[in-house]
């Protein structure tokens, strides 16, 4: 194939990106879609050597996974083998274990699978997660499993046929893509099921280049075309959110604007031009080895400090990895792939001894206590059981509603606790100032309590969240003994304006003018049915910190826990929108404020005589909402 500089750019536009957005650059929401364009890119190449390949009668299914075992593997083998130790040294126990199953699952291509399983609403930080970048690495090779033979077999066929059949699975797993990114976010972020489009979009762009379309070569066209894909893949950067549904429709902006990368731009015209100049060619070069070392990096880094690592900490973190991608490159990647320096049989046969030596360490991690360094620490086992998952009433209580008698004090309710975790944390609060509370817990989590629409990338399902709360307003209906209805959420949505599902299937990509109105009708529909809602504004947030993990990291290296405390002025912006919006409420509603409980003068808490407050970023303790339950009569504070 010839050698287009214009591809190493676009991988720079791809790579820089997802950096940023993994060291914390608020100004680039959607960095992570460079991954997306990662895959158009690995379409179209795959696709076109093995397109050559068949139309020069030399197609061998050892030869490409050969290429894969030289391009992917020894970089690979390198960063873990470096990491490892670190994770060792840096690592508490249950994010150690996690990272010896990440390993295993590497090695094995199915790492996407294993981080689908551990990204749960009460699992840990994905940004601690050293190895959770190589689930793109997965979905391209289990796409690679299938494709080469797939593309093998309906060669014959002729081009017509290879264009129906590669658009009838792209096409199923765009479907796919687009309603699971609303009825079942986390899968489908994470699976080659919904992640299969992008690069089989890539392959078409190979096969248009053996088509007998000539739009490329029409200067003008091409330059228009070409702009428009680079113009459309910088957007989605800024415009696409963690609140956005993906990857459904949404990512048809990076992964169409690579598309039309790939094919309208060239060294004859301005945006080929553009991404050809050195520096990015340079980036692209080495953006592999920089994409493998970015996040392991900063993972260990964060789990290096107490408190989130500032801004210029993580620049030296990105300078650090582009130096370890310039020699990854240099002295790895660029020796592997040459068939002189290495032989067939030597490839595979390092594949399989560093596979195996890999395999072996893991699961030697993973079973046993010898390669997790506080394993076994009183302290560290003490404080991960204060930090537990506050399910309120009971863990039951997370998902199921009312189909639990363990959610319910008694069967005729004075206080309904309504909403998603935050109001799961409420429960000691208020059970430990009224012992004898007459209250049911209708929690889900991520499900705010707001009638005819849902926050649309929820884990449980956006569709699901408005059916259930459907349920909940109809339970008030038919129970008279209820007198109050507490509301409580982050309530974000109210604020950052991200995408709704609203209940007749329309998605609002700006939604929060909507979500508003919504929620002043819910707290009128509580009112219309003689109850008073209460509205329970959250507990204000830390932007710089994980508030619970400071809390762990300082009782296990026994520093001070008022070290965690923080200002009033670390309130995130999202949040001040929220409290703003809820104050705005108190003409129709009783409103709670959290910050009254944690903050004076300015300074929040994060514990108090040697109680823990918060469990995580947001969410309260179990201890900590018995603590403050007694403390302020929080029961006193609904009802009078």
């Amino acid at each position: 194939m010839r050698y287009r500089a214009e591809i190493d750019g676009l991988r720079a536009l791809a790579v820089v990106p997802v950096i940023l957005y993994h060291a914390g650059f608020l100004w680039i929401p959607g960095g992570f879609v460079g991954v997306d364009v990662f895959f158009v890119i690995s379409g179209y190449l795959i696709t076109s050597i093995l397109m050559t390949d068949l139309e020069n009668s030399r197609f061998s299914i050892i030869t490409f996974y050969e290429r894969r075992a030289r391009r992917i593997l020894p970089a690979l083998f390198a960063m873990i083998i470096l990491v490892m130790p670190l994770a060792y040294c840096y690592l508490l126990p249950g994010d150690t274990i996690n990272f010896w199953k990440s390993v295993l699952a590497v090695c094995f291509f199915v790492s996407n699978y294993l981080f689908l399983s551990l990204t749960g609403y009460f699992s840990p930080d994905v940004d601690l997660m050293p190895l959770l970048h190589t689930w793109s690495l997965a979905v391209e090779e289990q796409f690679y499993i299938f494709f080469p033979l797939i593309l093998f077999c309906l060669w014959r066929l002729g081009t017509r046929a290879i264009i129906f059949f590669l658009a009838l699975i792209g096409g199923v797993s765009f479907y796919y893509a687009d309603i699971g990114s609303i009825s079942e976010p986390t899968f489908t972020f994470y699976s080659i099921t919904t992640r299969s489009w992008e690069l089989i979009l890539g392959a078409f762009a190979a096969i248009y280049f053996r088509s007998d379309c000539q739009i490329h070569k029409q200067r003008i066209i091409a330059s228009l075309l070409g702009s428009c894909g680079i113009g459309a893949i910088i957007f989605s950067m800024l415009y696409i959110t963690g609140s956005t549904p993906y990857p459904g429709r949404y990512a048809l902006l990076p992964t169409l604007g690579a598309f039309l990368v790939i094919i309208f731009c060239s060294e004859t015209n301005f945006p080929g031009r553009i991404l050809s100049l050195k520096p990015m060619v340079g980036i692209g070069l080495i953006s592999y080895s920089a994409y493998l070392w970015h996040q392991p990096l900063m993972a260990i880094v964060r789990h290096k400090y107490i408190i989130e690592p500032s801004i210029n900490v993580m620049m030296c973190v990105i300078l650090i990895t582009m130096l370890l991608a310039y020699l990854s490159w240099r002295f790895i990647e660029k020796p592997f792939r040459g068939k002189g320096n290495i032989t067939r049989l030597q490839i595979f046969t390092y594949a399989g001894v560093g596979t195996s030596l890999f395999v072996t360490i893991a699961i030697i991690g993973v079973k046993t206590p010898y390669l997790n360094r506080f394993e076994g620490s009183e302290i560290y086992n003490s404080s991960v059981y204060r930090l537990r998952g506050n399910f309120g009433l009971s863990q039951q209580c997370e998902k199921t509603f009312f189909h639990s008698k363990n959610c319910r004090t008694s069967d005729q309710p004075e206080i309904l606790l309504w909403g998603d975790s935050y109001a799961s944390h409420l429960v000691g609060l208020i059970t430990a100032s009224k012992p004898d509370v007459k209250m049911i817990q209708a929690t889900i989590s991520q499900c705010s309590p707001v009638i005819g629409a849902s926050y649309a990338n929820v884990i449980f399902g956006a569709k699901q969240c408005i059916q259930e709360n459907d349920k909940v307003l109809n339970f008030i209906k038919r129970t008279p003994s209820i007198k109050y209805v507490v509301l409580a959420s982050p309530f974000e949505t109210l604020s950052n304006n991200g995408t709704i599902l609203l209940r007749d299937g329309t998605l609002i990509s700006k939604g929060r003018e909507k979500y508003v109105y919504l929620f002043r009708e819910t707290v009128k529909d509580i009112i219309a049915l003689g109850k008073v809602p209460v509205i329970v504004a959250p507990p204000i947030k830390d932007k710089n910190n994980d508030i619970g993990y400071c809390l762990l990291k300082s009782s296990l290296l026994k520093n001070k826990l008022s070290n965690c405390d923080f200002s009033v002025k670390d309130m995130p912006d999202i949040q001040r929108g929220v409290y703003k919006i809820i104050g705005d409420m108190r003409k129709n509603a009783k409103v709670i404020w959290m910050d009254s409980l944690t903050c004076k003068d300015e300074k929040c808490l994060a514990s108090e005589n040697g109680v823990f407050f918060y469990r995580d970023k947001g969410h309260l303790s179990y201890e900590g909402s018995q603590y403050l339950g007694k403390k302020y009569n929080f029961y006193n504070m609904i009802v009078n």
